[in-house]
C-alpha cells in the first residue's frame, strides 16, 4: 500500500486549518512527541503537490531534524525518531504495517518477508513519493539533513546508528532519480559512514543497506565514488 493513496482521502477544504492545527500540536506537545506530528504534518502538506517551501513544511522538517540530534543527548527521544523516519520512507502493508526497512532488504535481495504482490501503478506511486519526500529534506536549506544524518551515525548509540542507515538507504534509493548540484559536498560524510561501516562489527542486514546506499550513490549522474 502507497501512503498518497491513504492520505489523498484526507484531503479537504479544510485542509489548511487542519494543518494549522497540527503546526500548534506540534509546538505544543513533549518534545520527544512532536516528531510524530511532524510527521503527520510533513504528509498532509505534501499531498498538496505546492512547489512552495510551506511554514507547514519548513516547521516539520525542522523538527525532524532537531529531533534526530536530540537522539544524541537522551535515548527517550529515540524511539518515536526511529518509526517517524521509517514512516517518511512510505512503504506500508495492506495492514498498516511500516514495511520501509524490510523493502529496502528486498530491493537488496536479501529480504522476501514482504511478498505482497502490488501493480506497477503504486509501484510509481511509491518511488514519486520518495522523490518528493527526499527533495523535501534535501531542500531545506537552514540545515543539512544528509550532514545530521552523518553526525548522529557517528557520534550515536547503535541503535541510532541503524536508524541513520535505514534512512540513508531510503534517501539514497531516491537521489539517482533527481537532480541536485550541491549534493557532492552535502554526502561526503555519509559516504565515509558507508565506507566505514563495512568494516565494522555489523549484523550481515546493515552491511547489505550500506552496500546498497553506496550502490545508490554510484548510480548519481556526475558522481563518483573512489
Amino acid at each position: 500500500m502507497d501512503i498518497t493513496s491513504f492520505l489523498s482521502g484526507l484531503k479537504t477544504e479544510a485542509s489548511d486549518t487542519i494543518m494549522s492545527d497540527l503546526l500548534l500540536c506540534l509546538k505544543s506537545s513533549l518534545p520527544e512527541e512532536r516528531v510524530l506530528v511532524a510527521v503527520l504534518l510533513l504528509h498532509l502538506d505534501l499531498i498538496e503537490d505546492s512547489q512552495v517551501y510551506s511554514v507547514f513544511r519548513r516547521e516539520a522538517v525542522k523538527c525532524v531534524i532537531t529531533t534526530l540530534e536530540c537522539c544524541l543527548s537522551n535515548k527517550k527521544f529515540i524511539a518515536n525518531c526511529r518509526t517517524a523516519l521509517l514512516i517518511l520512507g512510505g512503504i506500508f502493508s495492506v495492514s498498516g504495517e511500516i514495511l520501509t526497512e524490510i523493502w529496502l532488504l528486498k530491493q537488496a535481495g536479501l529480504n522476501d518477508e514482504d511478498d505482497e504482490t502490488i501493480s506497477e501503478e503504486e509501484e510509481r506511486r511509491r518511488e514519486e513519493w520518495l522523490k518528493s519526500m527526499v527533495s523535501i529534506f534535501i531542500g531545506y536549506k537552514k540545515k543539512s539533513f544528509l550532514e545530521t544524518l552523518s553526525n548522529c551515525w557517528k557520534l550515536g548509540s547503535p541503535d541510532l546508528a541503524r536508524i541513520c542507515l535505514v534512512t540513508t538507504a531510503w534517501i539514497s534509493h531516491a537521489l539517482p532519480s533527481l537532480f541536485v548540484p550541491e549534493l557532492q559536498f552535502s554526502s561526503m560524510a555519509l559516504l565515509l559512514r558507508l565506507k566505514e561501516s563495512l568494516t565494522s562489527d555489523m549484523d550481515i542486514q546493515q552491511r547489505v543497506l550500506a552496500c546498497l546506499c553506496l550502490l545508490n550513490f554510484s548510480k548519481i549522474s556526475g558522481k563518483h565514488i573512489n
